[in-house]
């Protein structure tokens, strides 16, 4: 079978090469693109044995755990894997062509192989069944059109605009009548419908402070800035909060021991009695980047938690003699 566990499997194989080129597919579009490589070992022999058909690739990647679903577009967490002469030749090609023209027919690319003295049957297999090309079949055989597979349609900026949008639509849903001194209720349907923006169906995630990685029921739905302290256009902006870890993270940043500016995790109001333990920890985070995504938003936000002014919280590198080790 293909489809087993071990980094020998030629899916998972496949799955690495793909990560040269990137690391988000739509998912018909990556078990299409699989369906086509498995092609490029040996023609199957029915009745002994048969590659497995499109539906059953896409249906092994919604279950894989190298594959991290949003949604219809697949996220890819496998190893990168080096792709072979001919692969990296036909990325080179493909890369050269002017962004709006990344959709061709075979013969360029055949002819381009051609010319770099690969055989016909080297050249065929590299446009046709490449883990890294994506072959729309929809117009009948002699009129293929070959992509770099996740550059077929899918637009991640726009994709991410969508959640964005749908998001806020669903906050300001669940916070009609305003969301001051709203109920339990409606709080509770703000917190999951903020929690399905940041975790958005990942299983794990990059806590926004630490960088460290954990699942996701390792992490905690924070604002940015207190609840109590926002507007209610504030509460209904998806940007308001950040995924933060229950190891540590979310505490600091709630005590407000660490605070952020100007996109950097910086010290803030650490109580004198704390431990060698709690300042091994602080220190650790101090000057670490907040990642793009989670620095979306307007900063003041981050300038406003616990209504801190940017003198009491810089984030000029920790005089790492004020949180010395005693």
């Amino acid at each position: 079978t293909y489809f087993m566990t071990g980094r020998d499997n030629t899916t998972i194989n496949h799955l690495g090469k793909i990560r040269n080129v990137t690391d988000q597919v739509e998912v018909t579009e990556l078990a299409a693109t699989l369906h086509n490589a498995l092609f490029a070992r040996s023609t199957p022999k029915p009745g002994i044995y048969e590659y497995p058909p499109v539906d059953v690739i896409e249906a092994y990647l919604r279950e894989c755990q190298w594959i991290e679903l949003k949604g219809q577009i697949a996220h890819i967490t496998a190893e990168v894997e080096e792709l072979k002469p001919v692969d990296k030749d036909v990325l080179a090609f493909m890369r050269t062509l002017p962004a709006g023209s990344r959709f061709i027919d075979s013969p360029p690319l055949r002819q381009h192989l051609h010319d770099l003295g690969y055989s016909g049957a080297n050249a065929s297999k590299a446009v046709f069944q490449s883990p890294i090309i994506h072959v729309d079949k929809s117009s009948g055989r002699h009129h293929y059109v070959l992509s770099l597979i996740g550059e077929s349609g899918f637009d991640a900026v726009q994709f991410e605009k969508d959640l964005y949008e749908r998001t806020c639509e669903r906050l300001k849903k669940a916070a009609t009548g305003g969301t001051d001194g709203s109920s339990k209720v409606t709080r509770r349907k703000e917190h999951h419908i903020l929690q399905d923006f940041i975790m958005n169906g990942h299983d794990h995630l990059d806590c926004a402070i630490c960088g460290k990685k954990f699942a996701t029921s390792s992490l905690v739905t924070a604002h940015k800035k207190k609840r109590s302290k926002c507007t209610d256009e504030e509460r209904t902006d998806p940007y308001i909060v950040m995924p933060l870890c229950k190891f540590g993270c979310d505490h600091v940043y709630e005590a407000a021991y660490v605070c952020v500016q100007e996109g950097h995790v910086a010290l803030d109001d650490v109580p004198e009695d704390i431990t060698r333990a709690e300042q091994i920890y602080i220190n650790g985070v101090i000057g670490n980047s907040i990642p793009e995504e989670y620095a979306k938003g307007s900063e003041r936000n981050f300038r406003l938690h616990h209504t801190l002014t940017e003198t009491r919280c810089t984030h000029q590198s920790p005089d790492r003699d004020e949180l010395q080790m005693a």
